[in-house]
């Protein structure tokens, strides 16, 4: 990951969906920001004729045991990623998303 600026990002980012696994460049931009419950970002990627457009909202809210995570995507992908079908692009998506969160909850402790 490198950063261009406070709200500014671009990563490389191995996509597996099937058999096919490519690395895209995605430009990563924090388009709203309400510190400290809630950020939604837009990120763009291609690689291997695939492009991935996301629009990602995240909120944090107080809960009894500490805080709660909650977000919403909206994900359109278009070239040979999307010609696999959506079902296993749909599962491969909500299972890599799941695993970000699952990290960010095991990294705060």
């Amino acid at each position: 990951m490198q950063v261009h600026s406070e709200d500014k990002f671009t990563a490389i980012i191995r996509v597996g969906v099937g058999p096919i696994r490519t690395d895209f460049k995605f430009k990563i931009d924090i388009c709203e920001k309400k510190a400290p419950s809630h950020v939604r970002l837009r990120a763009v990627g291609s690689g291997s004729g695939s492009r991935v457009e996301l629009d990602l909202g995240i909120d944090l809210q107080e809960a009894s045991a500490g805080s709660e995570i909650s977000y919403k995507s909206d994900t359109r992908v278009s070239g040979i990623m999307a010609s696999l079908g959506q079902g296993l692009i749909r599962g491969t998506a909500e299972k890599t998303v799941a695993d970000i969160f699952e990290c960010i909850r095991n990294t705060l402790g």
